[in-house]
């Protein structure tokens, strides 16, 4: 990464320079600090936040005029974004069952609201999305909530008629059948959710 980072993952980037901070710290090279910073334009992104909080929609970051989606509260998912805005969310659309997230399965990847003009056949709730957002949610310490989400989504994407499955993804129909493969490893990452986010486990 010396000569830059090439992809920030929704500004997650932001969170590996202050590893690779720490790093030059412990290893003996506290001047390779200036140069890790430079990678990342950390002076602005408080501004950034706030530039992006509520752009389009109430209670919602950055974006929304093609739908409103997970890739708006993933990049949530940073330390340093403000928690005020990651409660605001969660309450406000996260916990929405009727124009937010929390369908029947959760969460689905589009707001149900946009789902007429937006949504993918195939994606309409996967793991990947899923993990992004409520990783987001203990990142800071939204838990009740979180814990809320967690099971929720365990219980109805991990059963199909009382068996256990790992599917690649549900369609957004009205049962929200499964697709792909369904021990899929992409729900792997969901364990992080369960050890870390519920058990407390670091």
């Amino acid at each position: 990464f010396w000569d830059g980072i090439g992809d920030s993952v929704w500004g997650l980037a932001y969170d590996s320079v202050l590893c690779l901070n720490s790093m030059a710290e412990v290893l003996g090279h506290p001047e390779d600090v200036k140069h890790w910073n430079s990678t990342f334009n950390f002076n602005s992104s408080q501004q950034a936040f706030r530039d992006a909080w509520e752009k389009d929609t109430p209670g919602m970051y950055g974006d929304t005029k093609n739908g409103m989606g997970f890739w708006n509260i993933a990049p949530a998912g940073v330390s340093a974004f403000p928690r005020e805005y990651v409660e605001t969310m969660a309450k406000k659309w996260m916990d929405d069952s009727s124009n937010g997230f929390f369908a029947k399965v959760p969460l689905t990847s589009l707001a149900l609201k946009d789902w007429p003009q937006h949504v993918d056949q195939d994606f309409g709730v996967v793991p990947d999305a899923n993990w992004l957002m409520l990783r987001t949610l203990y990142r800071h310490n939204v838990d009740g909530l979180a814990n809320k989400f967690t099971l929720a989504h365990f219980k109805q994407y991990h059963f199909q008629q009382g068996q256990p499955v790992a599917p690649e993804g549900r369609h957004p129909d009205a049962d929200f059948s499964m697709f792909g493969d369904q021990y899929n490893n992409f729900n792997a990452g969901k364990i992080q959710l369960l050890l870390e986010g519920i058990g407390g486990l670091a």
